[in-house]
């Protein structure tokens, strides 16, 4: 895999809480709290949005309704316990009331199933939350979507009372505008997402879901399945709450379903992780069935577009500075004088293409010989001058790279074996600033980067006449270079500034090949290798 593909987005990753219940939870961490306890919806939960899933549009053709919601718990034991409810709808001028047997369950961090049953009809509802600290009382955080025909989801914080205080407020007393629960999420309406659900589509690939409308927490919206996929389109309608809560019916060919989960954001993505949570069932059995939802505001699309072309600018800095420790293993230095010193001088160009990266170097190389068979030496090459691919990366030229070697050679004319050994290292600073693209931020942060070397090279020399050498060699080379982690500094232009950790390459070389060294007198020979 290439490293670089790690700066690339998803570049902040979550790990949505799945939320799907079993059939029954079991804890004593509640049971107190809940027994005997009475639960009302306030007035600006009595909003819900109801959809006749025959009529053209599905889910995502819905209609505000007022739903006034009241339970009465009995004992709560090891967090189950059972009770009535009474269910009041009202639209169009008239109110509905449904008589309801409630069966519940909670677990240790108060996340709570019930399973509510149509006393006249047999018709089960499973309601799915948790529990939540509101105005100094513990309220259960409910959310609920009905079967078809009539599909409707309702969100509320159920308050407790007492019933011989306080009435409850009527169904009609709803407000469908301003819309003003949930307003953390209102953004979502006119969105469009990626989905993957399997069990809707039959298929593993991803579709896309639009949602169309947004009203107090609830979302409804039409979406198409991914091609070849049995469900050409469908439609949603649920809701979504203050703490991050998603509760989401979809409908396809008169089929309904639903899933219950989490949503995550931040300024550049979203992810909606969802579950089955026994939809359908009168016992809410799980099924295991998952989905997935992803969005990208345009900032992170264009972020995510900056980010591609910054990891392609360090790749070229990865590449260019690890060429520089490859060059240096094979820095050498064999001509000495009397005092078996060695000092040599020059200069390294190096052009690397795509991006365009153009280092002009100086370096210093000294040898030793310490008899006729073994030499050392070390060598310093120091940048210069160093082009900046884009302008997103510019590296500091205040330390120079250096390495050491040492050779054995059989005879003192090149001819026999010989084996050379090599270190290299070069370290250095380096500011990392991502150009802008649309919307995205040039976000700016200092790093290093660090490339070590290591090389043992086997040569044999052959001569042919008494002017040049051919050289077969054999050898092994292993390459490392490591960016360290930097985050980005925050500014008045940089609102999100970005984290990255670190990351490296390396790689072992095999090597093989030919060097030629002809003499053409005693000041002047050429050498070539390939």
């Amino acid at each position: 895999m290439n490293i670089f593909s790690r700066l690339i987005v998803p570049f902040i990753v979550f790990c949505g809480i799945s939320s799907a219940a079993t059939a029954q939870y079991s804890s004593t961490n509640w049971d107190s709290i809940l027994s005997n306890q009475n639960y009302y919806d306030p007035i600006p939960n009595l909003v819900a949005w109801q959809a006749v899933t025959t009529s053209p549009g599905g889910l995502s053709n819905p209609i505000s309704v007022g739903d006034s919601t009241t339970w009465a718990f009995g004992p709560v034991v090891n967090g189950q316990w059972t009770g009535t409810a009474v269910g009041n709808i009202f639209y169009d001028g008239t109110t509905t009331e449904q008589d309801l047997n409630l069966s519940g369950s909670i677990n240790t961090e108060g996340v709570w199933k019930i399973l509510f049953t149509n006393t006249s009809s047999g018709d089960v509802t499973i309601g799915v939350g948790k529990m939540v600290f509101v105005n100094g009382v513990w309220s259960p955080l409910a959310q609920t979507i009905g079967n078809p025909t009539l599909s409707l989801a309702h969100w509320a914080y159920n308050v407790p009372y007492d019933p011989a205080v306080t009435t409850p407020p009527a169904a009609d007393l709803y407000q469908t505008y301003p819309s003003v629960t949930s307003p953390a999420y209102q953004w979502i309406g006119g969105t469009t997402w990626k989905m993957q659900n399997a069990s809707l589509f039959g298929s593993t690939n991803w579709g896309t879901l639009t949602f169309s409308g947004f009203n107090n927490g609830h979302i409804w919206g039409s979406g198409a399945g991914p091609a070849n996929s049995s469900v050409s389109s469908f439609t949603t309608l649920g809701n979504v709450t203050p703490n991050g809560d998603v509760l989401l019916g979809f409908l396809s060919n008169g089929v309904m379903s639903a899933m219950w989960g989490t949503i995550a954001s931040n300024p550049f993505y979203s992810v909606m992780n969802l579950a089955d949570y026994g939809y359908g069932t009168t016992t809410g059995i799980a099924n295991g069935n998952t989905a997935t939802l992803t969005y990208y505001t345009q900032l992170g699309i264009d972020t995510n577009n900056s980010l591609i072309q910054t990891a392609n600018a360090l790749q070229g800095q990865f590449g260019n500075q690890q060429n520089a420790v490859i060059t240096g293993l094979t820095y050498d230095c064999n001509l000495f004088g009397k005092n078996n010193v060695c000092i040599s001088t020059g200069g390294r160009n190096t052009l690397n293409s795509d991006p365009t990266i153009n280092t002009v170097s100086a370096l210093l190389i000294g040898g030793y010989r310490i008899n006729n068979a073994f030499r050392v030496g070390a060598y310093l090459d120091q940048n210069l001058s160093a082009t900046s691919p884009n302008g997103i990366t510019n590296m500091s030229n205040s330390t120079p790279m250096g390495g050491i070697f040492g050779v054995w050679n059989q005879k003192t004319d090149g001819a026999g074996l010989e084996i050379k050994t090599s270190l290299g290292y070069n370290s250095k600073d380096m500011t990392v600033t991502r150009p802008v693209v649309g919307t995205s931020e040039a976000g700016s942060g200092s790093t290093n980067l660090t490339s070590q070397g290591a090389a043992i090279n086997f040569k044999y020399g052959i001569e042919l006449g008494n002017k040049a050498i051919v050289s077969p060699y054999a050898g092994l080379r292993y390459t490392t270079t490591k960016m360290a982690g930097y985050t980005e500094g925050a500014s008045s232009s940089v609102l999100y500034p970005l984290a990255y950790s670190s990351l490296s390459m390396n790689a072992t070389t095999a090597l093989a090949g030919i060097g030629a060294t002809y003499k053409l007198d005693e000041q002047w020979s050429f050498m070539g290798s390939g």
